[in-house]
């Protein structure tokens, strides 16, 4: 499995969160703008 990095962000959370995404044989991930 491996993991990437993508953003971190201020949240009202007692910890930050963090995005993760999990790419295997065969799978793929398309990340779109939103504007």
């Amino acid at each position: 499995m491996t993991r990437l990095f993508l953003h971190r962000f201020p949240t009202t959370l007692t910890r930050p969160l963090y995005p993760a995404f999990w790419v295997g044989p065969g799978t793929s991930v398309k990340l779109c703008g939103l504007g």
